[in-house]
């Protein structure tokens, strides 16, 4: 469906010098941030709900402002 709706702007491109490969490279690695976005968001959602669950690391608070870190 992207490729369809963007044959104005591929042709443009084109008028404008740009070559047939570098276009296709250009849709191919829009299909694969499709493929590799929402793996990756919910890797690093994953990743956040173990900061999140309760590992802190103890400061000193005579020192500092806080007195643990989110481990």
């Amino acid at each position: 469906m992207v490729v369809r709706d963007k044959t104005r702007e591929s042709a443009s491109s084109m008028a404008m010098g740009m070559q047939r490969n570098a276009i296709r490279r250009v849709f191919l690695i829009q299909v694969l941030h499709w493929l590799v976005g929402p793996p990756s968001r919910g890797a690093g959602a994953d990743r956040g709900r173990d900061f999140n669950s309760g590992h802190w690391i103890p400061i000193d608070p005579s020192i500092y402002f806080i007195d643990h870190l989110p481990g």
